[in-house]
């Protein structure tokens, strides 16, 4: 027997239609993260090239490793990697099948060629690709008996620099200006590594994270590697695992620790901060939490998105001043090894990232926004106010305004291109007083003074005379 259609009936419908209709069509939750279809679900490496950011690049194994482990030992194959022309809808087949791929990176002078650090059977070296990835000369491997490449990084400048972060070896740090036809360890450290980078801010500075227990730290070199300071204070004792210099605070420095116990368990720690470019630090975020990679967008560095292990995924959209754990569509219990951002366009709902997590493959995420969001309405204020003497012999002091506390650079040039000068501070808000003393001796002439805060540079014309 048919009930009747009564108004309060026909009310419930049409309120169960339009339920529907809304969660069918309204946007879906901006943090959640949604599974792509990759083969492989223990992942090694997310990566997208700068000068394509559509293009996705993940290399996994089909068997996990240890990563918390002192030393991670892979298997003697591994299973390549795929790659996405589409933003991860669809894949390539199957490449270097039988390699464990750490890292690949596209050559900083030739985006057409590729690298890649890889490992089979005991072995760490190099390979090449000169068609984005899509071929590789698997007999030709460059830099041989380099153990485990971790991660590589270049400068997006195109000055051929290309580093990485070595493990299970005392040579830590790799580095090579002709395409990895040659490779060098540095000088002075002795230590092993997973996680090397450099900052937009300046052509020699290299930061590493120290992986070991009593001698580690984060080390800064300004020489290409050549040297290295190390700072440690505020970590002692910990295993860093990952470093990222602010691009768009030059006395910002991020890392993620841990510790290992007298059985060498890795105990987590989180994520800490410097705000002296790596001398000194404190916790920041994600306490007791592993730490395994710290992002920054490719353009507008104040967004970071970092992977927190069983923490999830963490994210800030203030350089890493205030963050946020985000792990909302990720499966229950899942470890994040691994993080990428591409560099599309943030809107006002934030960004997208990518995340790896063990045994699970890889996710995107929907627009990614902290609740506490930079206020940068004055960010890009920057005010010069005088330059005198104008002409100068040896100094000249500049005069000039910021609204709010923030980093300032300054480099100077001379009128054939050539950096002459580079210092980076923190200012409060208020006037300040820049002094510049000539203690090179330059030759009279015109230079050229370029003053930045990250957002907004000011072009300074100065004359030299005797």
């Amino acid at each position: 027997m048919k009930r009747p259609i009564t108004k309060n009936n026909r009310k419930i419908f049409c309120s169960m239609i339009f339920l529907l209709f809304t969660a069918a069509y309204l946007p879906s939750n901006a943090q959640f993260w949604q599974k792509l279809d990759t083969a492989n679900h223990s992942i090694l490496n997310i990566y997208t090239p700068k000068s394509n950011p559509d293009y996705l690049v993940v290399s996994s194994n089909t068997y996990e490793v240890d990563i918390r482990a002192e030393a991670p030992k892979f298997f003697f194959v591994g299973s390549g990697f795929k790659y996405s022309t589409d933003r991860g809808q669809n894949w390539s087949e199957t490449r270097l099948d039988s390699f464990s791929v750490m890292s690949i990176i596209e050559d900083p002078k030739n985006p057409e060629v590729w690298f890649a650090s890889v490992y089979k059977a005991k072995r760490g070296y190099m390979l090449k690709s000169t068609d984005r990835g899509d071929s590789w000369a698997v007999d030709d491997s460059y830099c041989n008996e380099l153990h485990q490449i971790y991660d590589l990084e270049s400068r997006s400048a195109g000055d051929g620099y290309i580093y990485g972060a070595a493990s299970n070896t005392s040579d830590g740090f790799i580095v090579s200006t002709d395409g990895f036809e040659t490779c060098s360890n540095g000088t002075g450290l002795n230590i092993q590594s997973r996680d090397v980078a450099v900052p937009t801010y300046d052509d020699k500075t290299v930061y590493l994270a120290g992986d070991n227990i009593f001698d580690g730290g984060v080390f800064r070199s300004h020489d290409n590697g050549q040297t290295w300071i190390r700072g440690s204070e505020g970590i002692e004792g910990l295993r860093i695992l990952c470093v990222m210099p602010s691009s768009r605070s030059p006395r910002v420095i991020l890392c993620g620790a841990d510790s290992l116990d007298r059985e060498r368990n890795s105990i987590p720690k989180g994520i800490y901060r410097s705000m002296d470019s790596g001398m000194t630090w404190e916790l920041a975020a994600a306490e007791g939490a592993f730490v395994y990679q710290i992002k920054e967008h490719p353009t507008n560095p104040k967004y970071l998105v970092a992977a927190c292990g069983e923490d999830g995924i963490w994210g800030s959209a203030n350089t890493g001043f205030y963050w946020e754990k985000f792990d909302d569509g990720l499966p229950d219990g899942a470890f994040c090894t691994h993080v990428e951002i591409p560099n599309w366009e943030p809107t006002d709902e934030g960004i997208l990232a990518y995340a790896g997590v063990q045994g699970g493959g890889v996710y995107i995420s929907g627009r990614i926004i902290t609740s506490i969001e930079e206020n940068i309405v004055n960010s890009n204020k920057l005010e010069i106010k005088s330059v005198s003497p104008t002409p100068f012999s040896d100094k000249f002091t500049l005069t000039f305004s910021i609204p709010e506390a923030q980093n300032i650079t300054f480099e100077m040039f001379d009128m054939m291109g050539n950096k002459i000068f580079f210092k980076a501070d923190y200012y409060n808000a208020g006037d300040h007083n820049f002094v510049w003393f000539d203690n090179q001796n330059i030759s009279a002439g015109n230079y050229i003074l370029k003053v930045s805060n990250g957002l907004k540079t000011e072009i300074v014309k100065l004359n030299k005379v005797r």
